[in-house]
């Protein structure tokens, strides 16, 4: 009767259902899932007599329950709505709810609707609908600044580059923490996965904060849904398995989402009816598990031109660098029939070593090369990673568009991953290589500039000398070719960091890009960053102050006086100190002090 068109009828069963909650707290509990999505579909009812029982109710529930409590039926009521206003609706309700419980030090009981909330509110982000953008935005501000930060930052970090990419940008211009937080988040997250004691092995694909998800082996039979969203919308479809010890070397192939659920779905097939006797199902699994795919980043799984069908195995058009073709299946097929050998000889199908160079005539295998930056191979894990990164290097060089094209963010993502590589000649070798696209290939660099960015003030601290000065080398680099005011999106909120190190290398990349923007510019961009200038310059570390003081002195020159009154934040002996700077140092450079 909620859905009713009669409004007295409607406005009967929503004042009945206010009744019965207080009443019927615990057993209404399991019913809120199917009754809430009801709830909100009356909430934009032309009816006035239906709206304001509707909004009683709903103010009883959020009263009555917790956020997670309330979160399926609030996911699967923002699910089911159409209309935009009906959504708002859904989201505003949140809000409200996250920002009236306390944070729980342990963060969402139930983690897993957690993570498709934030799915679900992503895509909204992007949409047209100026106050559905923003509420979507103010929803996961409010989930990370009242509920459970520690998942917004995990979910963030699963999304692909450019996702991510625009979600930061949308929420930094909300809490400019964010960024701090994710910064540490990370080097904390690699700090402790530096000092335990997994095994490499049991994990495949990379575990980047910029999109590829590491997939246990021993989790899955076939790819299916991972750590990221699952949810329609905004969510993302991973396949990723890798059993990297079947051959030497990954064989990496994309399958599409159709094509592995095809699989999965034969593979039960043969269990089932009996079509194959057990070792030849051992086979088609062991042909699974050579049919991999690798996650990109992007999140799109493409489509190889392949038939596989596990119940027939004809020959399966499938070519794999390294390897000539799987002509030998057919062979090994007839065998299994003819019950001559009912296990797949995978000495058929391994050459002596699978080289990770290309064939000329087939070109780069990128697949291949990203595998073995990300994660070597067991002969020679460092010489493999080098090699493999002068690969890429060469194919910088080359650039070739329809490579650029296909796997600009799988390269960037695994370049940036091994940034964190324990062996420093590698992370130097990445940095050069950075350097190198830059060069040749900036306008694909350009489309990801601000993770690149945040990564290499991250390596500037490195406590390798030629690593953290190649890392500056870059930075630089990578400062003076794209657009000043995306990289200041990324440095500006870093000035309220806690960290002297990183606040010094901030410091030091603003004072770079203020020299790149035109007196009116800066002037307008002055607020963004002049307060934490200014708190930054009351900072205990001799370093901050003065690099604080050379950051005002090259503004004060490029402004002149006019810049005198954005200085009233400081107190006199600051002020004396940059005056005095400024004009010792305008004397140098021009022959004349800026007070003359």
């Amino acid at each position: 009767h909620l859905d009713d068109p009669h409004h007295k009828v409607a406005q009967a069963a929503l004042s009945t259902l206010a009744d019965i909650i207080p009443s019927c707290r615990k057993s209404f509990e399991s019913y809120m899932e199917r009754i809430l999505p009801h709830v909100f579909s009356r909430l934009i009812d032309p009816k006035e007599l239906v709206r304001q029982p509707c909004s009683m109710t709903l103010e009883i529930v959020s009263k009555t329950y917790s956020i997670d409590s309330l979160l399926p039926a609030l996911l699967r009521s923002l699910d089911e709505q159409r209309s935009p206003k009906a959504k708002l609706a859904v989201i505003e309700f949140a809000i409200t709810s996250f920002n009236k419980h306390a944070m729980n030090s342990e963060g969402s009981s139930n983690i897993g609707i957690l993570k498709l909330w934030l799915a679900k509110l992503t895509p909204l982000v992007h949409d047209k609908n100026t106050k559905l953008k923003d509420v979507a935005i103010t929803c996961i501000i409010s989930v990370y600044s009242n509920f459970d930060p520690t998942a917004v930052l995990n979910f963030i970090l699963s999304l692909s580059v450019e996702e991510q990419n625009f979600l930061r940008r949308a929420l930094k211009r909300y809490t400019p923490r964010i960024e701090v937080d994710l910064i540490n988040y990370l080097q904390n997250k690699k700090e402790r996965q530096r000092k335990s004691s997994y095994d490499p092995s049991d994990v495949v694909g990379t575990s980047s904060e910029e999109g590829y998800i590491g997939v246990s082996k021993k989790s899955l039979l076939l790819g299916r849904y991972s750590a990221g969203s699952t949810d329609g919308d905004g969510g993302r479809k991973w396949g990723s398995t890798q059993e990297s010890t079947l051959i030497t070397g990954n064989i990496g192939l994309a399958t599409s989402d159709e094509t592995q659920d095809n699989l999965f779905q034969n593979l039960e097939t043969s269990s089932n009816t009996n079509v194959f006797p057990s070792k030849t199902k051992e086979s088609s699994y062991m042909v699974n598990s050579i049919c991999q795919t690798l996650g990109s980043q992007t999140g799109q799984i493409e489509n190889l031109e392949s038939s596989v069908n596990l119940e027939g195995l004809p020959t399966p058009h499938l070519e794999i660098n390294g390897l000539s073709r799987f002509d030998t299946l057919e062979t090994t097929e007839g065998a299994t029939h003819n019950g001559t050998s009912s296990e797949l000889d995978l000495n058929h199908l391994k050459p002596a070593a699978i080289k990770v160079r290309s064939m000329p005539d087939t070109g780069p295998s990128i697949p291949q090369i990203l595998h073995v930056i990300c994660n070597g191979n067991d002969e020679s894990p460092t010489a493999s990673k080098h090699n493999a990164l002068q690969q890429l290097h060469e194919i910088s060089v080359a650039n070739d568009l329809s490579v650029w094209t296909k796997y600009a963010n799988q390269i960037l993502t695994a370049v940036l991953e091994v940034l964190d590589d324990s062996d420093s000649s590698i992370r130097e070798l990445a940095l050069s290589l950075i350097i190198e696209m830059v060069k040749n290939q900036k306008g694909v660099m350009g489309d990801s500039v601000e993770i690149v960015i945040e990564k290499l003030l991250h390596v500037m601290k490195d406590i390798v000398p030629k690593v953290s000065n190649e890392a500056e080398h870059c930075l630089n680099t990578v400062l003076s070719e794209y657009d000043p005011f995306r990289c200041l999106s990324v440095i500006v909120p870093l000035l309220v960091t806690g960290d002297e190190k990183t606040l010094v290398i901030c410091i030091n990349c603003l004072t770079k890009l203020v020299g790149r923007l035109s007196q009116e510019e800066l002037t307008a961009q002055l607020p963004s960053f002049l307060p934490a200038l200014f708190e930054a310059f009351g900072n205990q570390s001799a370093d901050v102050r003065k690099t604080v003081v050379f950051c005002l002195v090259d503004i004060y020159i490029m402004l002149g006086k006019s810049f005198l009154p954005h200085l009233e934040g400081l107190n006199s002996t600051q002020l004396r100190l940059v005056t005095i700077y400024a004009n010792r140092i305008s004397q140098a450079r021009t022959g004349t002090p800026i007070d003359a």
